[in-house]
């Protein structure tokens, strides 16, 4: 074998190419989507690396939800001179399709061989054994194998469409041993790539601070509770649990509010975008709407027609207001919600507070 690589009198230069992005989802199954699994993996992967690893040097093809086309990507790779090039992806097909697998070209030299079948070998070892089935590595004709000038390894960590493996995948500690894996798989191609030495009991902050990876209901732990921290310190109520590292009703009502507050997609699932928002937002001081009922409507314009029904929303939830407004015809007031959206201000519904 040729692995393993000896890079003299500079750091190795891993490029990380995350899947997908922006217009293209990629695989999207089971309430996951591969864009977002893909970057959520490649930003940890580079964190570990840096963090974790001396005598490496990282670049990323996206750091945000954009789209890059496979020429853009190749040539980012390319032009910095990188010594490999590691292409995250996930994998659909029918249900029954289940398991981790990764390519190279198909006619890519024994060096690539080499390092490929390693570095296959390391990652199904370290994330994937006991989980789901090996497939083994194998070769194809992707462009970004085909035409990157570097040892080149696409990863395929699993299928959206298989029930089982998306059980995984929607697990924040998996999706963390996948990336770590990734990580320990170059460095086991590279004789320079050494793990650092640990330094003190004090626990990385890649592990416990919430930097965007996607959580779920039902998760638990540092990563939660970091979080829910930031949620807090944005004013975003917890309830009497406040931070208490469990990812239940209450944090993903406060994460369904904190997404409405800040303009972007609500669906109560926190990852890179929630991140990038909750860091640049800055909380309104005014009054706060929150619902008293398990279920109320909310209203595109300020009118109780069921023809202005836009949405439901929950009991506990708080809404900013930015202003109370008369409805024509009725006696009852609204409240215009800093989302643009409009709900009831009767006493019987809903109760304000200062935020």
């Amino acid at each position: 074998m040729s692995v393993p690589f000896n890079v003299l009198n500079r750091p190795v230069k891993v490029f990380i190419d995350a899947g997908h992005g922006g217009s293209d989802p990629g695989a999207v199954a089971n309430g996951l989507r591969e864009k977002d699994l893909c970057l959520q993996v490649a930003l940890a992967v580079k964190a570990i690396l840096e963090n974790e690893y001396e005598n490496v040097e990282v670049r990323l093809s996206r750091s945000t939800d954009v789209f890059l086309t496979l020429g853009e990507r190749c040539r980012l790779a390319n032009n910095w001179g990188a010594d490999i090039f590691i292409s995250i992806h996930f994998n659909a097909f029918t249900p029954a399709a289940t398991g981790f697998e990764t390519f190279r070209y198909r006619n890519a030299p024994n060096r690539t061989r080499d390092a490929h079948v390693e570095i296959h070998r390391v990652m199904f070892a370290q994330a994937f054994r006991g989980k789901m089935p090996d497939r083994g590595s194998k070769t194809a004709g992707f462009y970004v194998v085909k035409n990157t000038n570097m040892t080149a390894v696409l990863t395929e960590g699993g299928f959206l469409t298989n029930s089982n493996d998306a059980r995984h995948l929607k697990s924040g500690a998996f999706l963390r041993e996948v990336a770590e894996a990734h990580a320990a798989g170059v460095a086991s191609i590279f004789t320079s790539v050494k793990k650092r030495q640990a330094k003190s009991n004090k626990p990385s902050p890649s592990i416990t601070e919430w930097t965007g990876q996607v959580l779920r209901h039902g998760e638990r732990g540092p990563l939660v509770r970091s979080l829910q921290e930031q949620l807090i310190d944005k004013g975003f109520d917890l309830g009497r649990y406040g931070a208490d590292g469990v990812f239940g009703d209450i944090t993903r009502n406060a994460v369904r509010d904190f997404q409405r507050a800040a303009g972007i997609a609500v669906d109560g699932v926190p990852g890179p975008q929630t991140f990038r928002a909750l860091q640049a937002y800055q909380p309104d001081k005014g009054q706060l709407v929150i619902v008293n009922v398990d279920r109320l409507n909310v209203r595109s314009r300020p009118s109780f027609a069921a023809s202005a029904v836009s949405g439901q929303v929950r009991r506990g939830e708080a809404f900013t207001i930015v202003e109370r407004v008369n409805v024509a015809n009725s006696n009852t007031d609204m409240y215009k919600l800093k989302s643009g959206l409009y709900i009831t201000a009767s006493e019987n519904f809903v109760r304000t507070r200062s935020a």
